[in-house]
């Protein structure tokens, strides 16, 4: 500080002396951030201006390797490259098309940031994106160095730092690593345990700062975390990231989306096929579970290896292709399969409108119900994995009319058994003390 100014401007009075050491301290405040501001300004244009070039050399990168992959076998040609309910994982990458943007802009954000939301409804393919997109992306090399990064891809469930601690323990310390956490929003609707949660989210921040996370309190270790979750307003409030929005695909990408469907049809039809199936589905975030699951039924009336628009006109298109399907498995069971299946569909309903993971042990009440639930998952309805199932897609709670009916007559049931499986979880989590039974 120039004292020596100050003690000439005031006259050495104790008063004065205060007074214009603020004015010269407010001052050289007010163009220390004037200074700043002018910085921000001009790297934030730079950082937008490199960010742009990023993602075009992504974008870039993913044709030139479309277009030199080779010629699939014929015998390849025969499998199936739509995925109905389920999402598109990273060994899906060669058949994953339409999101080149939304997953290069995802590229350019992880290269300057450790911790990153990927936001968007359901429907939206926001984990198709981030698996099948930016992970396998990562694995392929696209970030420089990014091929040799550990990938660890979670779901939250009921037990989230549990399943985090799990995932990471195999880690080395102080390597580069991705941990995505898909379906983040599980973290409140499955997680019960208001300490648990707080305690994994805290968990998932400190690894992204590079701190030592309280999952592993002996290893310090760089760490980049994605976060795919339907809505933002209870995940902010924990912590902040950038975020990459994951909304309706435009024309140009379900164009690029339906390609196989193209490629598969005779010239004559092809284009009319591709705008048919456009129609039907752009501008609706929810659209895209139902145009793959309207092409995997395309898929099974093909004609060799055509697809014809003949057949999707006949079948009625997209609107009812999840309804189709469900239907058509439904009516291939027996009565007591069809009362087993009512049974499994509304435990695996959750709430209604948010599907719900459930042990398989709470699933096999009857004789019969591991043979239904095997149908179920073979058809794509039910996904099976880690000792859980649950409904493929949230569409099938819209979008079948039987299981709409059968949530609407067993509203009342299904809330008692919400409370009594909760209380059971308690009860065996507490040594099933007879007292609290």
């Amino acid at each position: 500080m120039p004292i020596a100014q100050f003690v000439a401007e005031s006259s050495g009075l104790p008063a004065l002396v205060q007074r214009v050491a603020s004015d010269w301290a407010r001052g050289k405040a007010t163009r220390r951030l004037g200074e700043a501001a002018a910085r921000t300004s001009v790297e934030r244009a730079q950082w937008a201006r490199a960010e742009d070039d990023l993602v075009t050399g992504v974008v870039e990168l993913q044709v030139l390797r479309e277009r030199s992959d080779p010629v699939p076998a014929d015998e390849d040609l025969d499998t199936c490259p739509f995925k109905g309910l389920e999402f598109f994982d990273v060994e899906d990458a060669p058949v994953f098309f339409g999101r080149e943007r939304v997953v290069a802009d995802m590229v350019a954000r992880l290269a300057g940031t450790r911790l990153m939301g990927v936001i968007g409804p359901s429907g939206s393919g926001k984990s198709s994106a981030m698996r099948a997109g930016l992970l396998a992306g990562l694995a392929d090399g696209v970030l420089p160095g990014s091929d040799g990064w550990p990938r660890v891809v979670i779901r939250p469930g009921e037990h989230p730092l549990h399943v985090l601690e799990s995932a990471t323990a195999a880690l080395g310390a102080g390597d580069p690593c991705v941990i995505a956490v898909d379906q983040f929003e599980e973290t409140f609707t499955a997680c019960r345990d208001d300490s648990e949660r707080t305690a994994f989210i805290d968990a998932l921040v400190a690894c992204s700062r590079d701190a030592q996370p309280p999952c592993d309190r002996h290893r310090r270790s760089s760490r980049r975390l994605l976060r795919a979750l339907r809505r933002l307003s209870r995940a902010v409030a924990h912590a902040r990231s950038n975020h990459v929005l994951v909304g309706a695909m435009r024309r140009d990408e379900l164009a690029s989306r339906d390609r196989d469907a193209g490629a598969s049809s005779r010239a004559a039809d092809r284009a009319e096929l591709v705008d048919a199936l456009i129609a039907d589905v752009e501008g609706e975030p929810g659209g895209l579970p139902l145009l793959s699951t309207a092409l995997v039924e395309l898929w099974e009336l093909r004609d060799g290896r055509r697809l014809h628009l003949r057949a999707y006109d006949r079948t009625g298109g997209v609107r009812g292709a999840v309804a189709r399907l469900a239907e058509a498995t439904y009516e291939r069971f027996d009565p007591e399969q069809r009362e087993e299946a009512r049974r499994i569909m509304l435990r695996l309903a959750g709430d209604g409108d948010v599907r719900a993971r459930v042990p398989i042990g709470e699933l096999n009440g009857a004789h019969r119900a591991r043979e239904v639930l095997a149908r179920l998952a073979s058809d794509r309805l039910v996904t099976v994995g880690d000792g859980d199932a649950e409904v493929a897609h949230e569409a099938l709670l819209r979008e079948w009319p039987r299981l709409r009916s059968w949530l609407e007559e067993d509203a009342d049931g299904r809330r008692l058994h919400r409370q009594l499986t909760a209380a059971a979880r308690d009860w065996e989590a507490g040594g099933r003390d007879t007292s609290e039974l």
